[in-house]
């Protein structure tokens, strides 16, 4: 994929994340050494640092418009976005456990929330590989998808049906990841960032994961009655 290729990428990114912030106001071939959360030997900490700093230089400065004029740029925006989004979620999910009556989905949303502490600490590892300290960017998108599944806590009515609904709401949260985390794994490939890109891909996969589970949930299966099914079932004998 060329360099215009990923900026096409990143501009439909960011326009997605616009449209999303304004409400409230691929599978990778299998990985060469996927690494997880084991430390890197300080001399490979020390060659990306040295490859970054002669790629391009990226500096979060809040209330100051970014600059997105090299693709290592565009690769601290997407990871300072998506270290926000994911420390939104570690903050806010237990609280959506509570909610959710279905005892199956619970148990999934409580299973995201270790895989998110883990992405948070996956995130962290890659601004280290890169030389850097964590660095955070308002996600007003994350923002918005939190508010809108807090409207559904918040609603009246029957627990199954917002129960889908949640699913629903769920699922937008995923999706926005997903292309969070392909479009900063792209360009760390892009860059011959491999390691970096293995560590994105671990999030990624586990993001897909976790949007297939809750399809799941609410579609069913062989054994299994879906959550859309029970919230269907659930008040259509009333007037």
């Amino acid at each position: 994929m060329d360099v215009l290729a990923l900026w096409v990428i990143h501009l439909i990114s960011l326009f997605i994340r616009k449209r999303i912030g304004s409400v409230q106001e691929s599978k990778r071939p299998p990985s060469r050494g996927r690494t997880g959360l084991a430390s890197f030997p300080s001399d490979i900490y020390s060659g990306y640092r040295e490859r970054v700093n002669n790629i391009g230089r990226f500096t979060m400065t809040k209330g100051v418009t970014m600059q997105l004029n090299t693709l290592t740029e565009a690769l601290y925006s997407e990871l300072a976005d998506l270290y926000d989004a994911e420390q939104q979620l570690v903050r806010e999910l237990p609280r959506v456990v509570k909610s959710v009556d279905n005892a199956s989905l619970r148990s999934a949303i409580e299973e995201h929330i270790e895989e998110t502490r883990n992405q948070v600490a996956r995130l962290e590892q890659v601004f280290e590989m890169l030389g850097r300290k964590p660095e955070r960017d308002q996600c007003n998108a994350m923002q918005g998808l939190l508010e809108e599944a807090d409207e559904v806590i918040a609603a009246s009515g029957d627990r199954q049906v917002k129960d889908a609904v949640l699913i629903g709401a769920l699922q937008r949260v995923e999706h926005y990841e997903i292309a969070g985390y392909g479009t900063a794994r792209a360009f760390a490939e892009q860059l011959d960032l491999d390691d970096v890109a293995d560590l994105l891909q671990e999030s990624l996969d586990e993001e897909s994961s976790a949007d297939r589970k809750l399809t799941t949930l609410a579609e069913g299966g062989l054994f299994s009655t879906g959550v859309n099914t029970q919230a269907g079932h659930a008040r259509e004998s009333r007037p």
